[in-house]
């Protein structure tokens, strides 16, 4: 009973450091961005900026929007201003959507309802709080997209050229 979640335990963990990930950008995005333990330029400001959102959210929006440079961005949920407020903090030229068609990224602060994250089809939806049937759920719906979760925190890459794959790691 215990062999199989000691067995998804050992391939998170290996995933998390990169064994097994054969495409450079999954490489790349996991190591440098996912589970980079080093401060980045502006995570003094942080703490200020991200009000009642965890400082562990804050810090990995912060990364994937200095990651990824969206010029356009799409927020959604509880924690919009917050999220706002750190994705300016990472790319100050960004600017800012209702509406997720044609963003370059959408973040999904709070949970989505199944239909609302398939709809999604912009490049990077990143969301928090993610039930698993409902990640289940957009990772069956993509067609063409990497995944990365670690059960509550998700990010989809909708980008043409990438292989379709999906991540379950520590971060």
């Amino acid at each position: 009973m215990r062999l199989p979640v000691i067995s998804k335990a050992l391939q998170r963990y290996r995933v998390s450091r990169g064994y097994g990930v054969h495409s450079p950008f999954a490489y790349r995005f996991i190591i440098r961005v996912l589970r980079e333990t080093l401060p980045y330029y502006g995570f003094d400001r942080l703490n200020s900026l991200r009000g009642d959102m965890s400082a562990a959210d804050a810090r990995l929006l912060f990364r994937i929007t200095d990651f990824f440079r969206p010029a356009t961005v799409c927020v959604t949920g509880t924690h919009a201003a917050q999220a706002r407020s750190i994705i300016l903090a990472a790319a100050p030229r960004t600017r800012f959507t209702d509406t997720p068609e044609g963003a370059d990224m959408t973040v999904a602060a709070a949970p989505l309802s199944a239909e609302g994250l398939a709809d999604v089809r912009c490049p990077v939806i990143m969301t928090t709080r993610c039930p698993e049937p409902l990640w289940q759920h957009a990772i069956d719906t993509s067609a063409r997209a990497m995944t990365f979760t670690n059960g509550r925190t998700g990010v989809i890459v909708n980008r043409s050229g990438l292989p379709r794959h999906d991540y379950r790691l520590r971060f």
